[in-house]
């Protein structure tokens, strides 16, 4: 196995894709919320959002934890069995 390979690997292995897309999403959010703040309307739907996909990240976080530690081959395998 090349260095690289090596590199790639370990990288993979203490990758986090649920929690890179979870600060991704929170980030999106905060902009959005900073370009309606001239909209109440706008601004209510953003801050209901954001706590919609706070909550939806908590329980993806406790759903998964409850399956043990997290690998995406763990998790297809969950998703098959269900």
């Amino acid at each position: 196995m090349s260095e690289m390979e090596q590199i790639a690997g370990a990288w993979n292995e203490s990758f986090d894709l649920q929690e890179y897309l979870t600060k991704g999403v929170e980030r999106v959010v905060a902009e959005a919320l900073k370009a309606t703040l001239k909209n109440p309307r706008e601004s209510a739907f953003m801050l209901k959002f954001a706590a919609a996909s706070r909550t939806a990240s908590q329980k993806r976080k406790k759903s998964r934890s409850a399956r043990g530690t997290y690998s995406a081959l763990s998790d297809r395998q969950h998703y098959k069995q269900v």
